[in-house]
Protein backbone atom coordinates (compact mmCIF):
# COMPACT_ATOMS: atom_id res chain seq x y z
CA UNK A 1 0.00 0.00 0.00
CA UNK A 2 3.12 2.34 0.44
CA UNK A 3 4.03 1.94 -3.16
CA UNK A 4 0.33 3.04 -4.06
CA UNK A 5 0.43 6.14 -1.92
CA UNK A 6 3.77 7.33 -3.16
CA UNK A 7 3.38 6.64 -6.80
CA UNK A 8 -0.23 8.15 -6.45
CA UNK A 9 1.60 11.42 -4.61
CA UNK A 10 4.14 11.38 -7.31
CA UNK A 11 1.75 11.57 -10.14
CA UNK A 12 0.55 14.29 -8.71
CA UNK A 13 3.41 16.37 -7.98
CA UNK A 14 4.39 15.90 -11.29
CA UNK A 15 1.16 16.63 -12.71
CA UNK A 16 1.16 19.92 -10.92
CA UNK A 17 4.21 20.73 -12.20
CA UNK A 18 3.25 20.04 -16.22
CA UNK A 19 0.16 22.00 -15.99
CA UNK A 20 1.76 25.05 -13.93
CA UNK A 21 4.59 24.23 -17.46
CA UNK A 22 1.78 24.43 -20.09
CA UNK A 23 -0.10 27.55 -18.15
CA UNK A 24 2.95 29.46 -18.27
CA UNK A 25 3.59 29.08 -21.87
CA UNK A 26 -0.10 30.27 -22.38
CA UNK A 27 -0.03 33.47 -20.44
CA UNK A 28 1.96 36.45 -20.32
CA UNK A 29 4.06 35.22 -17.76
CA UNK A 30 5.86 33.38 -20.63
CA UNK A 31 7.43 36.83 -21.01
CA UNK A 32 8.47 37.34 -17.81
CA UNK A 33 9.93 33.49 -18.02
CA UNK A 34 11.60 34.72 -21.39
CA UNK A 35 13.10 38.22 -20.02
CA UNK A 36 14.62 35.98 -16.44
CA UNK A 37 16.54 33.60 -19.49
CA UNK A 38 17.49 36.63 -21.43
CA UNK A 39 19.24 38.71 -18.91
CA UNK A 40 21.19 35.42 -17.46
CA UNK A 41 21.92 36.06 -14.26
CA UNK A 42 18.91 34.25 -13.03
CA UNK A 43 19.30 30.93 -14.98
CA UNK A 44 23.00 30.73 -15.76
CA UNK A 45 22.90 28.98 -11.65
CA UNK A 46 19.82 26.73 -12.78
CA UNK A 47 20.27 25.51 -16.09
CA UNK A 48 22.48 23.89 -18.62
CA UNK A 49 22.67 26.34 -22.05
CA UNK A 50 23.81 24.27 -24.45
CA UNK A 51 24.16 25.86 -28.75
CA UNK A 52 20.42 24.59 -29.64
CA UNK A 53 18.57 24.28 -26.20
CA UNK A 54 18.58 25.02 -22.19
CA UNK A 55 17.54 23.04 -19.90
CA UNK A 56 16.79 24.14 -16.64
CA UNK A 57 16.46 22.41 -13.32
CA UNK A 58 12.90 21.35 -13.49
CA UNK A 59 14.09 19.19 -16.21
CA UNK A 60 16.74 17.82 -14.01
CA UNK A 61 14.47 17.06 -11.31
CA UNK A 62 11.87 15.18 -13.40
CA UNK A 63 14.46 13.17 -15.44
CA UNK A 64 15.77 11.96 -12.22
CA UNK A 65 12.98 11.96 -10.00
CA UNK A 66 10.28 9.48 -12.24
CA UNK A 67 13.14 6.80 -13.10
CA UNK A 68 14.72 6.51 -9.76
CA UNK A 69 11.23 6.40 -8.27
CA UNK A 70 9.75 3.47 -11.19
CA UNK A 71 13.42 1.82 -10.57
CA UNK A 72 12.25 1.57 -6.81
CA UNK A 73 8.98 0.59 -6.83
CA UNK A 74 7.92 -1.18 -10.20
CA UNK A 75 9.39 -3.77 -12.13
CA UNK A 76 12.12 -3.79 -14.95
CA UNK A 77 9.09 -3.12 -17.95
CA UNK A 78 7.07 -0.11 -16.25
CA UNK A 79 10.77 1.47 -16.05
CA UNK A 80 11.53 0.54 -19.32
CA UNK A 81 8.01 1.77 -20.49
CA UNK A 82 8.67 4.86 -18.47
CA UNK A 83 11.73 5.77 -20.05
CA UNK A 84 10.97 4.85 -24.03
CA UNK A 85 7.13 7.37 -23.18
CA UNK A 86 9.48 10.12 -21.77
CA UNK A 87 12.24 9.66 -24.53
CA UNK A 88 9.10 9.85 -27.26
CA UNK A 89 8.04 13.11 -25.39
CA UNK A 90 11.41 14.54 -25.85
CA UNK A 91 11.31 13.80 -29.30
CA UNK A 92 7.87 14.95 -29.84
CA UNK A 93 8.83 18.73 -27.73
CA UNK A 94 11.99 18.89 -30.46
CA UNK A 95 10.01 18.49 -32.75
CA UNK A 96 7.37 20.96 -32.05
CA UNK A 97 10.26 23.57 -31.08
CA UNK A 98 11.29 23.47 -34.92
CA UNK A 99 7.61 25.31 -35.28
CA UNK A 100 7.75 27.42 -32.56
CA UNK A 101 10.17 29.56 -30.64
CA UNK A 102 9.13 28.32 -27.17
CA UNK A 103 7.45 25.33 -25.76
CA UNK A 104 6.59 24.08 -22.54
CA UNK A 105 9.41 21.57 -21.89
CA UNK A 106 8.05 19.15 -19.45
CA UNK A 107 4.40 18.45 -19.77
CA UNK A 108 5.00 15.93 -22.77
CA UNK A 109 7.33 14.07 -20.90
CA UNK A 110 5.60 13.71 -17.89
CA UNK A 111 2.10 13.33 -18.96
CA UNK A 112 3.53 10.17 -21.18
CA UNK A 113 6.09 9.64 -18.57
CA UNK A 114 3.71 8.62 -15.75
CA UNK A 115 1.41 6.64 -18.27
CA UNK A 116 3.04 3.23 -17.23
CA UNK A 117 2.61 4.18 -13.43
CA UNK A 118 -0.46 5.19 -14.25
CA UNK A 119 -1.88 2.04 -15.76
CA UNK A 120 0.28 -0.08 -13.08
CA UNK A 121 -1.31 1.59 -10.38
CA UNK A 122 -4.87 0.97 -11.67
CA UNK A 123 -4.07 -2.75 -12.37
CA UNK A 124 -2.40 -3.63 -9.33
CA UNK A 125 -4.67 -1.86 -6.59
CA UNK A 126 -7.95 -0.95 -8.26
CA UNK A 127 -8.89 -4.00 -10.40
Amino acid sequence: MSAFIEGITLIIILMSVALYDAFMMKTTLKRIAEDLSHDGRFTNKFSYSGEYFQLVIGEFLFYSTLPAHVNAYYESLTLIATLLLTGIGLLLNLKMLRKKSYVARITLPVFLGTLPIIFKTIVNNLL
